[in-house]
This record gives structure tokens, sequence and C-alpha cells, in this order.
């Protein structure tokens, strides 16, 4: 079974993603790929309300398949008796929303969101509701992203519905290792507006990790695991180390952020640097020189440069 005989409206996870009952992880993410990219809601504007079903339905499956437990867990309730079952043929968890299924649309894409279109400077074309073109941020050198709806937002700034962990609270120290979700940016007080358990909470920036994908290289100790991917879900402030889970193996282990490759595109802060003007800075990863193992990364205030893989945090 593959993608392309993928059934949305099957009550059967795997017909859902158009995969077998043994397909590996790789095959799973893979078929998620293909049908997340084809049935986004921003992919069909014509037909925004079908697709936003099927979008949810289809990452609903990938949520569940992609991790182990839940994956038994829900082949355990497939053997059920039809009677008994859940919703959606053995469904562990009830329908998931348009904002969870977009939490994990991003925490699998990284930054690298597809359905954002990169401006800059100038010329971007990105005109306001009366018809001007927007200057706010090509007055201070900066990029800016938007969405296909024309909603703007700063490239170095998370996207809204960004899944973080928090951590280095001193004030509210019960919160760190919690989970949270970007609500909003408060230009203001240079803050993110963070859901944390159903409160909305206002925190700086380097008191949040991204929950986002990575790529392990330089491991002297473990050769196995470089070039192995997996997704950053949380950080040890006492080692200063990420907290990851390798997506081949399915274990958790902590790593360097030297040796944690992340994604182009993905918002950094940046720390350690001889030149202190641009430590705390944030940014975004423009590109990456592997052969120099060093970042390319456009500072908030419109300027690039080159740093070592240790010297962001995400």
């Amino acid at each position: 079974m593959q993608p392309d005989n993928a059934d949305i409206k099957a009550s059967c996870y795997y017909k859902v993603l158009g995969v077998q009952k043994t397909a590996k992880d790789a095959d799973v993410q893979k078929a998620y790929k293909k049908l997340a990219l084809k049935y986004h809601p921003d992919k069909n504007p014509d037909d925004k309300d079908q697709a936003e079903e099927s979008f949810k339905k289809l990452t609903e499956a990938y949520d569940v398949l992609r991790d182990s437990e839940k994956r038994r867990n829900y082949d355990q309730q497939q053997q059920i008796p039809s009677p008994s079952r859940n919703r959606s043929g053995g469904s562990p968890r009830k329908n998931m929303s348009r904002e969870e299924a977009d939490e994990v649309f991003r925490t699998f894409f990284g930054q690298s969101d597809p359905f954002f279109v990169h401006c800059n400077g100038m010329n971007s074309g990105f005109t306001d509701r009366m018809g001007r073109g927007s200057r706010a941020e090509s007055f201070l050198g900066m990029n800016y992203h938007h969405r296909a709806s024309g909603v703007p937002r700063l490239r170095y700034i998370l996207s809204t519905g960004t899944m973080v962990k928090l951590h280095g609270l001193s004030s509210a120290s019960e919160l760190n290792g919690k989970s949270g979700t970007v609500l909003d940016w408060d230009t203001s007080k240079r803050r993110y507006v963070v859901r944390v358990e159903g409160k909305k909470l206002s925190l700086e920036p380097q008191n949040l990790t991204q929950m986002c994908g990575i790529e392990l290289i330089g491991l002297e100790s473990r050769p196995d695991l470089n070039e192995q991917t997996g997704e950053i879900c949380d950080f040890d402030d006492q080692s200063g180390r990420y907290v990851v889970k390798l997506r081949k193996v399915g274990v958790v282990m902590k790593f360097r952020p030297g040796n944690c490759i992340l994604n182009v595109g993905t918002c950094v802060i940046l720390k350690g640097l001889s030149a202190d003007q641009f430590n705390n800075q944030m940014g975004h990863i423009a590109s990456i020189d592997r052969p120099a193992e060093r970042y390319i990364v456009e500072c908030q205030d419109g300027k690039q440069i080159k740093v070592k893989y240790d010297n962001v945090l995400c």
C-alpha cells in the first residue's frame, strides 16, 4: 500500500495514510509528508473546509502512528470487536482540532513551513489594506515572511502554533519542562504569548526551546548515530544540551547543540560570540555551510553572520 492509495475517509489510520500495518516510521513520515502537502487548506483555497477536515484526519492518523506507544495502543484497540471500539476504528483520542493539526505539521517541517512565502526588502510586493507597500520591516533591514493569506510575520519570530518547551525560569521554576504553544509575539514587551496548561503566559525567547527537527553530526563516541534525524523535545539547562527523540531508533538522548544541525529557516538565538553585539540577538538560519560546519544566520537587525553550530539555540 502506498500514499497514492490513501483513503482519507477510511476509519483505519493505516488506510488513511495508505501504508501497511507493518510500515516503518520512515514510511509513515513519507506518506504524511506527501498527503499533508496535498491536502493542506492553504493549498486548497477553493475548497478550504473540506481540505481542513482531510488535513486534520490525516494528521491525526500520523500523530498516532508516528508514536510507538500510541501506535501500540491503537493496534490493541483494533482487536476489540467493532461495537466496543472508539471512533475511527479504535482511535485512542478525540477529533483533532485544526490548531493541534497545525502544531504537528510545524513540528514535522520544523520552521521550514512550505506555506510561508519569503519576502525580502523594499520590493517584496507585500501591500497593506490601503494598497501601500509595507515598509516597516524593510526600513529596519529585516526580512519577513507571510502565509499565502497575506498575514505578515517577522522571519525571526516563531510562527503561531509552534510547540515549545519551557526552561530556565527562576521565578516560576515549576513551569520548567512544561510544554506550550506559541500564540503571538508581543513586540512592545519583546516576549512571546504562550499557552501552557490552558493559561496564557508572557515569556522571553531565551526561556523557550522549539520542538523541531534536527540531524546528528560529529559524534565521535557514537558514530553510529551520525546522520540520524530526530526531534528536539526539551533543553537541559544544567548540561546545556538538547533532549532529542531519535526517529529511527525511538530513544531519547541528550546532545550538544554543536552535534545537532537545525533546518534552514529555524528561528534561533545567538550566544557565546566574541562579537558581543550579536549575543542574544534573534535570527533565523538562512543557509548552512556544511564543509565549514557553520550556519549563516540572518539576525534581527538584518545582518548576516556565519557562526558555529554551538553558537545558536533554537
